[in-house]
């Protein structure tokens, strides 16, 4: 019979030697390398697949990006530029070219405009910005004379008139012409010019013993600078005159023909027959 000691001892063995057999450290550590090969391959498959989708995603959001700007870009029109103002601004230079009988400055009897050979007999608007000041019987030299009698310079007639600038008198004769001053300017303003496939346009400017001089151009808008007319793209055509009598040029419209200018040619015929 076994001493309680030694049986104890023997039970203890026996359990020490069934749990190294169930589980050699080799075969251990090989199935811990396996399932961690394993779970990282699984992971790789994830982050695979996970590339995939976001490459797809990207792609999709971006060629929808791509031909939603395309799309917004073929349907958008791009304006057409109006020029419907014929501006006249004066160039004199030297003292010896000023008048000091109040009108200095180019004196411009008329401006004529047609529209593919017919007459544009209606204007808009005439907007003038006098470039001498007005004469008050202390300044005789470069002044305009208003409607206002002074004696020795002014006879009571505004030389200024803008209403004489658009009047189908070309004589330059009386009172049939405007004073500019010097630096001034006068704009005339018509509608529809854009429609024309041709526009010509006559300044007419009264000859004097002075040599005033202008420049004149078909423009954007009224208030356009020297600088823009003679360098930038402010106006279509310019011309410009320093020894008075008329001063023309034709500007050939390169958008002739497109809707917007068949609307605007209707427009302007029906205000000419309607003036007529």
């Amino acid at each position: 019979m076994l001493k309680s000691n030694t049986f104890l001892t023997y039970l203890l063995t026996m359990l020490v030697s069934l749990t190294l057999t169930a589980c050699p450290d080799d075969e251990c550590e090989t199935e811990t390398a396996g399932d961690e090969a394993a779970d990282m391959a699984a992971d790789d498959l994830c982050e695979e697949e996970g590339g995939d989708i976001a490459g797809e995603t990207a792609g999709e959001t971006a060629g929808e990006a791509a031909g939603e700007t395309a799309g917004e870009a073929a349907g958008e029109e791009t304006p057409v530029v109006e020029y419907n103002f014929v501006v006249v601004k004066d160039t004199t230079t030297g003292d010896d070219n000023i008048n000091g009988a109040g009108t200095p400055g180019v004196d411009i009897c008329d401006v004529a405009v047609t529209c593919d050979g017919e007459a544009v007999i209606t204007a808009e608007e005439i907007y003038i910005s006098r470039g001498s000041e007005d004469c008050d019987g202390d300044n005789s030299e470069d002044c305009l004379c208003r409607a206002e009698e002074i004696p020795g310079v002014c006879g009571g007639t505004d030389r200024s008139n803008k209403d004489n600038v658009f009047d189908e008198d070309v004589s330059c004769e009386g009172d049939s012409y405007t004073s500019l001053g010097i630096d001034g300017s006068v704009a005339v303003e018509f509608t529809g010019l854009n429609a024309c496939a041709e526009v010509s346009v006559s300044v007419t400017e009264k000859v004097g013993d002075e040599d005033e001089s202008f420049v004149a151009g078909l423009c954007q808008s009224a208030d356009v600078d020297l600088s823009d007319m003679m360098l930038g793209d402010a106006c279509a055509e310019i011309v410009s005159n320093s020894d008075g009598g008329v001063a023309d040029f034709t500007w050939s419209n390169p958008n002739a023909g497109s809707d917007d200018t068949e609307d605007d040619s209707e427009e302007n015929s029906e205000e000419n027959s309607e003036e007529e």
